[in-house]
């Protein structure tokens, strides 16, 4: 009877072993999709016309966030440089 209890014993540790490291493998792959997932055309060899819309809006989303190089600063006026005359209607040029 003992040696029945043993032998089920080593059965069920058997299975138990197989079953941590079927889960110990798909965590590891679990880990390495959700790293691929959260890559860009930025990060990965993958060209920016190759990857998934939800990628790009993500790209976009990030590039957003940064300040522009090209905004104009709120010091700078608008128009050309002082002393140059502009091609466009002068005052009182049109009658809209």
């Amino acid at each position: 009877m003992i040696e029945a209890k043993d032998a089920e014993n080593a059965v069920v540790r058997a299975g138990l072993d197989a079953a941590l490291e079927r889960y110990r493998r798909l965590e590891l792959r679990v880990g390495e999709l959700e790293r691929r997932l959260g890559q860009d055309s930025t990060d990965s060899g993958t060209p920016s016309s190759k990857e998934s819309i939800a990628a790009r809006e993500r790209r976009k989303a990030g590039h957003r966030q940064q300040e522009s190089e090209r905004e104009r600063r709120g010091d700078r006026k608008r128009g050309g440089q002082p002393g140059h005359q502009g091609t466009g209607p002068g005052p009182g040029a049109g009658s809209w």
